[in-house]
């Protein structure tokens, strides 16, 4: 059975934490009796870890990209050094 877009809404204001009172505990309640929504909430959950995930991944080859480009220009030594010069001087934990 198709999800129907109400239903995807709903389940996107939970989770994102969006609703509150009655509404909440009436489909908590209906997750708990529904087996199917509880499969539709698993798999939305998990659609949007997927989206997370390939927006970080593709964030990591991106700035990758921009720091090879930075470091490998020599035009660029001065600033690299004083980057490097300010982290000697304090000690991160």
């Amino acid at each position: 059975m198709r999800t129907s877009l109400n239903e995807i809404s709903l389940l996107d204001a939970y989770l994102h934490n969006e609703l509150m009172g009655e509404e909440k505990l009436l489909l908590e309640a209906r997750l708990i009796i529904e087996e199917q929504l509880k499969d539709h909430l698993f798999w939305q959950r998990q659609s949007y870890r997927f989206v997370r995930d390939y927006g970080r991944q593709n964030l990591r080859e991106q700035l990758q990209i921009v720091e090879e480009e930075f470091l490998g220009d020599p035009r660029n030594e001065t600033i690299i050094q004083r980057i490097k010069s300010y982290f000697k001087k304090r000690r991160f934990r």
